[in-house]
């Protein structure tokens, strides 16, 4: 009983063992990375000034919000607004300085942009990049990258580029599409910054199309970055540009939801690692694989624009209020409102068959 209730435990629970210890008391390590990737989709920008390299304590911005009322997690789940207190409240987050906060949001220009800095003290900090939040130009973004580079990857190169100190070392981390963030912005570094990078943290990020993007970027730090993918994967597998250093972690949610840091399990101090993904995750990877392998890059371009404008052909603005049964309308209505898209939708059928649902073959 004792072993079933601590595979339950979350990042809640590590910042009430782990939080009385300073990072100079206690370094990084991958769970640290968690928490501080969560942190970066609390809304911070009423209480912190834009790209203020002097910062502000992170226990005093929570102190601020709370008495405010303007906590906002910028997440597809939102919430958390416990765990944001009780993280802020202890001395190994609570006291971190938190600097160099940007955020951009831009529909016109497809952007949904936000990036923070956490000084650990020692001359160390770590930069998170945040992931998309729940408006359809953040998800938007996301498909993007199927067919180009998107406005945030440049926005993160040229922040990075930005806040580099000669004189400290970074951690890189980010979730969803701050994992693909982190690991763009660490390529793009030049090759004396390279050794300034303690490591790169990608946590379920999707990867980068080889029609888009040097790939060579990407090999240049695999030996400093980690990879960590929930076993319901969806995420994390499209355009997937494997990392040799690459986890699955386990969750207490089911199907997509995993995708949810907070979700991920722990067993004391450490992640609770698994050996293989779930089947139908797999197959959904595989079927996305080998239609976008089938699907040029102006195809794919034309799909994205075509779909995503019929989502907010009603005004709606984020994912919430678009639901499935609307998802599932927009999609029939693209079966006979244009050839293309008749065409692409059928095609991916024709993938789903392919990638053939519990085959162990990659497609």
């Amino acid at each position: 009983m004792a072993e079933t209730e601590r595979k339950t435990e979350n990042i809640s629970d590590y910042c009430r063992w782990r939080g009385d210890l300073s990072f100079e008391e206690r370094p990084l390590n991958v769970i640290d990375s968690f928490v501080l990737c969560e942190l970066s989709y609390v809304d911070f920008s009423r209480v912190i000034t834009e790209m203020d390299p002097k910062g502000r304590k992170l226990s005093d911005c929570a102190r601020e919000i709370e008495e405010r009322g303007i906590y906002a997690l910028k997440n597809l789940y939102g919430g958390e607004e416990q765990f944001f207190k009780a993280c802020a409240s202890t001395v190994r987050f609570g006291s971190l300085l938190l600097r160099n906060y940007m955020e951009i949001f831009d529909e016109g220009e497809n952007i949904q942009f936000a990036a923070m800095e956490f000084d650990l003290g020692n001359h160390i900090s770590f930069i998170a990049f945040r992931g998309t939040d729940n408006s359809i130009t953040g998800w938007k973004e996301d498909f993007m990258t199927s067919f180009t580079r998107i406005p945030s990857q440049t926005s993160a190169a040229e922040y990075l580029a930005e806040i580099f100190e000669e004189g400290r070392l970074y951690y890189i981390g980010g979730h969803s599409k701050g994992g693909n963030l982190a690991r763009y912005a660490a390529a793009h570094l030049k090759d004396e910054q390279l050794p300034h990078i303690l490591h790169v943290y990608d946590l379920d990020g999707p990867g980068f199309s080889a029609d888009t993007f040097d790939l060579s970027l990407i090999h240049r730090i695999d030996l400093l970055t980690t990879r960590v993918l929930p076993c319901y994967c969806v995420i994390g597998k499209v355009l997937e540009t494997p990392v040799h250093d690459t986890h699955i972690i386990a969750s207490s949610q089911t199907g997509i939801l995993q995708h949810d840091l907070v979700s991920w399990k722990l067993d004391g101090l450490f992640p609770v690692y698994e050996k293989k993904h779930d089947e139908v995750s797999e197959w959904i990877s595989r079927t996305v694989h080998v239609w976008v392998k089938d699907v040029t890059k102006e195809e794919r371009q034309l799909f994205v624009d075509e779909f995503f404008d019929m989502l907010r052909a009603d005004g709606a603005e984020t994912v919430q209020e678009i639901g499935t049964r609307n998802i599932v309308e927009v999609l029939r209505s693209m079966m006979s409102a244009s050839d293309l898209s008749k065409k692409l939708l059928k095609e991916l059928a024709a993938a789903a068959v392919t990638a053939g649902f519990g085959s162990q073959s990659s497609g």
